[in-house]
């Protein structure tokens, strides 16, 4: 059984997300269209919050820092740490 999240019409989103998301490869063959989706990271967060959350709450579960599109200051590099 698929997430209740899940709507998969031409374009497939999540409705845990405000806006358009649409889940990676990864995220729907892990959660959205298996019996495991009641733990996706996505589902939770959106259960805690009780509506849905901003695309940026929803990057900040996948995304590493560095690729975050709202990030503002450039990465410090590696050669500064040592």
């Amino acid at each position: 059984m698929a997430c209740p999240r899940f709507e998969d019409h031409a374009l497939c989103h999540c409705t845990a997300v405000a806006g358009s998301v649409v889940p990676s490869v990864h995220e729907r063959e892990r959660w959205c269209l298996t019996e495991n989706w009641a733990r996706c990271p996505t589902y939770r967060a959106r259960a805690l919050r009780a509506s849905p959350l901003p695309e940026e709450a929803y990057y900040e579960i996948w995304l590493p820092a560095q690729a975050r599109p709202w990030r503002t200051s450039p990465p410090s590099s590696p050669t500064e740490s040592a």
